[in-house]
């Protein structure tokens, strides 16, 4: 068993990437996970990057694509993904594969097909996407709450945003 002092790399002391219980560090160019109280290590060295985690969840990085672990360490969403974001409050997180953008849920679960150009985040219930250079808004259920016809449009990150057409 790994424990602090070792000679790590380098310790997430910001807490950039860290989270819920656990501490990110770097030995050579991989990174793990340890208990910032006993310093043991409980997600091994196994991972090229990682996410900040959210909602008991964190974004690993392994052989060019992302998963999810859990605060153990065990694989929750296979390691599927070219990109992916944080799990948000509607318990969704935008993925994409070879371009293609959509949703799952926390248990890997598509929830809005991997059809479109971009999807953000979801906020207030709300996810921005593009399909052919065009914005609009989906809710949780994938259906098309605002259409697609604006040129430019942000996420809601507060309880509206901004548009352009």
């Amino acid at each position: 068993m790994l424990k602090v002092p070792v000679a790590l790399d380098a310790i997430d002391v910001d807490y950039t990437y860290s989270g819920q219980g656990l501490q990110r560090v770097q030995y050579g160019s991989m990174y793990g996970y340890v208990s910032p109280l006993t310093g043991e290590l409980i997600v091994s060295f196994d991972y090229t990057d990682t996410r900040k985690p959210t909602n008991g969840l964190f974004w690993v990085k392994k052989k060019g694509k992302w998963g999810c672990i859990d605060k153990t360490g065990k694989l929750r969403i296979t390691h599927l993904y070219d990109e992916a974001t944080g799990f948000t409050a509607e318990d969704r997180s935008a993925v994409t594969i070879h371009g293609k953008f959509g949703h799952i849920d926390k248990s890997g679960q598509v929830r809005t097909p991997l059809t479109y150009d971009f999807a953000s985040y979801f906020q207030h219930g709300l996810s921005m996407v593009r399909m052919e250079d065009k914005y609009g808004f989906i809710d949780t259920s994938g259906r098309m709450i605002i259409p697609l016809i604006y040129d430019e449009a942000f996420p809601f990150d507060q309880v509206t945003t901004i548009v352009e057409r």
